[in-house]
């Protein structure tokens, strides 16, 4: 075999004459092509990720001069700005014109993308546990920030990565590995962003027939000097919260609020399903789980989804869900399951089926791969199984706008998108020759970048003390109520000895801390703000 030797930044390598480029092994090359239309400057990059040795959360600390990157177990107070690179940080990649990155072998990866700002990523002081950001909780602290993020792993057995909306969409996202040797070479979006955003809105619109248009409030919007930008557009899982301020959730019970809805999904489903079966094939966990049988018969009884294997020997015994989410996100309440158990593939199969609009299907059904492949040209179309109703529809509408790109463009929108065949994951399996995976981050042409930072104007700002919390500002203990006159921005703080950037244009805290939820900021008028600090 003929050799190659290379000399790449300290380092002398010998290659195969076949080999996929001349990076090093045991590195996955990542090269960023950046379409935004801003400069390298103003795009960020963050990757978190888990030690496979130690299964413990890293991030990726990158030599800014080879592009080879480090996982850097975290530490409580890790400041994750540290790990934030402008992509004119970074070196070029072989062919000059993208910017490199080698990814060291690490699990469970996110790389962030973000305009404008770099993200802010919270380690949990007792997990050790990085946080991602939350886009639909208007005090996260990456909330005015647009970002987004594709997923990956790579270890002996290859790489896995993968575009992801499951959370939200807001950037365009565009992958391509040659040496791919999934169903598809690339995957996520190639069109500009407001390409996306106008195609998925219209297409929402129209299928949304809810008189109260509930679907709108997976739009969040950020106002500005008269403009008007979308943040994101959030999963309908993501949506579904409760008690969390200043938001306008998705409704909780869509799939059971006859009052609303003029139809009840679930109770049709349990009622159903107590006089038809369906079957579900759970043979996949047999190296980890074992019984003498892995076909289940599903049939209601009362409030329960009681599954059966053909020996009668294992049940699996399943809780009407006692509100909408976990048909959206496939797992919470009711639906919570350990990996590698029955019970994980059957609430896999159902909530797969349910997100396609297959839910419920004709008795007697397998609910597999074979199947979803073979009912794909109705994935998302109104089920005949269901009555005609004038509100609707009873699938993730999100899903469908999302999946309706040409199928080059696979995302995952939804959890087991993978069980359905459209997660858009490209894996390559040659380890030790991995081809570089190319990452496109699409135009932003006509986006307002949200700037809640800039404020050059001055503030008199009162603190209301809770019990116990000591704040000082400029070396000073604040007193409660004591207005404080004159106050620029970023009002820069120490909360019981916890350092806070405040921002008043729009409510942001920087950086996250435990405690930084319980601090509200109120403007009573353009230039007077009540900040609210709670006790210990």
């Amino acid at each position: 075999m003929n050799k190659i030797t290379v000399l790449f930044t300290g380092f002398i390598l010998v290659f195969s004459a076949n080999a996929n480029s001349v990076y090093p092994p045991d590195y996955l090359p990542v090269e960023i092509n950046n379409k935004t239309q801003k400069p390298d400057s103003d795009i960020y990059v963050i990757i978190k990720a888990m030690d496979i040795t130690t299964e413990h959360d890293c991030f990726i600390d990158i030599d800014q001069n080879t592009g080879i990157g480090q996982c850097t177990p975290v530490t409580p107070g890790m400041n994750s700005e540290s790990y934030s690179y402008p992509l004119s940080t970074l070196p070029l990649s072989e062919d000059s014109r993208k910017r490199l990155i080698l990814v060291p072998k690490t699990a469970s990866g996110r790389i962030y993308f973000s305009a404008g700002y770099p993200m802010d990523l919270f380690v949990t002081t007792d997990t050790r546990k990085i946080l991602d950001p939350d886009g639909f909780k208007p005090r996260d602290s990456n909330y005015y920030t647009l970002y987004d993020k594709i997923e990956y792993s790579y270890n002996d057995g290859g790489s896995w990565v993968n575009p992801t909306a499951v959370d939200f969409f807001s950037l365009p996202i565009h992958i391509r590995q040659e040496g791919s040797t999934s169903d598809v070479t690339e995957a996520g979006f190639s069109e500009d962003r407001n390409e996306v955003i106008n195609s998925v809105r219209t297409l929402i619109q129209e299928k949304d027939t809810t008189r109260n248009k509930i679907w709108d409030r997976l739009f969040i919007t950020y106002s500005e000097s008269g403009q008007t930008e979308l943040l994101r557009i959030v999963s309908p899982g993501k949506a579904m919260v409760e008690n969390v301020a200043d938001t306008k959730p998705f409704d909780l019970d869509y799939l059971s609020n006859e009052s609303v809805y003029d139809f009840s999904y679930m109770d049709h489903l349990w009622q159903y399903y107590q006089t038809h079966t369906l079957l579900i094939d759970t043979s996949e966990i047999a190296p980890h789980f074992s019984l003498d049988n892995y076909l289940f018969t599903g049939k209601v009884t009362g409030e329960q989804f009681v599954f059966t294997n053909q020996t009668g020997s294992y049940r699996v015994v399943i809780d009407r869900p006692t509100h909408s989410t976990p048909f959206f996100a496939g797992s919470g309440d009711s639906f919570d399951a350990a990996n590698n158990t029955p019970k994980a593939i059957i609430i896999r199969q159902l909530t797969s089926a349910f997100d396609a609009g297959l839910l419920p299907a004709k008795s007697s059904t397998k609910i597999d791969r074979h199947y979803f492949q073979a009912m794909k040209a109705n994935f998302y179309q109104k089920n005949p199984l269901l009555p005609q109703l004038t509100q609707g529809p009873w699938y993730d509408l999100y899903s469908k706008a999302l999946h309706h790109f040409d199928a080059s463009q696979a995302i995952y929108t939804f959890a087991y998108d993978d069980a359905l065949g459209q997660d858009g994951t490209l894996h390559d399996p040659n380890a030790g020759n991995i081809s570089p995976v190319q990452i496109t981050l699409g135009s932003l042409e006509n986006t307002l970048i949200p700037n809640p930072y800039e404020d050059t104007g001055t503030y008199t700002v009162t603190p209301v003390l809770g019990f116990g919390t000591t704040v000082k500002y400029n070396g000073a203990i604040l007193q409660n109520n004591v207005p404080l006159r004159n106050v620029k921005i970023p009002f820069h703080v120490t909360i019981n000895g916890q350092d806070a950037y405040l921002y008043f244009k729009k409510p942001v805290i920087r950086p996250y801390f435990d405690g930084a939820d319980g601090i509200a900021i109120h403007k009573t008028s353009d230039r007077d703000v009540e900040v609210v600090f709670p006790g210990k």
